[in-house]
């Protein structure tokens, strides 16, 4: 498969440091040079599943990016002209709802970026939106 094979879908260029970051929908991170318009690093991501789209834009918050598959799975790197993966994580477990229910038709789908707010991180699902990070202080909600 050659990189226009890919290119059914483009999340949004993120300029960082005077590279542009982006990811194919089939999950082809590159980062380009904008006075070349050359590619500078191109690496094939790794899948949660074997078909997992990346729709979401790329997010940088604390001097990491974060790519987000649409299951929720996240990709956490370091921008840069190397590859560097700092975390991964799954938002849901599809290999249990899978092996449960047969298919994956009732799982979370995640195509919006993920927002940052301090250090929390909000993530928009396509039943809920989700609220990341440590409570400092716990709240209850009042029905008056």
């Amino acid at each position: 498969m050659t990189l226009s094979d890919d290119v059914v879908h483009y999340t949004s260029p993120l300029l960082h440091e005077k590279r542009i970051h982006t990811v194919t929908g089939l999950g082809t991170y590159q980062v380009i040079d904008p006075t070349t318009s050359l590619p500078i690093l191109t690496e094939k991501l790794k899948r949660y599943r074997e078909r997992t789209f990346w729709l979401a834009n790329i997010a940088l918050a604390g001097g990491h990016l974060y790519l987000m598959d649409e299951f929720g799975a996240t990709l956490v790197l370091t921008p840069g002209t190397n590859y560097q993966e700092i975390a991964y994580n799954k938002f849901q477990d599809l290999e249990k709802m899978e092996k449960e229910h047969g298919n994956v038709n009732e799982a979370e789908r995640f195509y919006g970026s993920p927002a940052f707010f301090g250090d929390r991180i909000f993530i928009r699902g396509s039943q809920y939106l989700y609220c990341l990070g440590q409570t400092t202080h716990p709240r209850s909600v009042s029905s008056q």
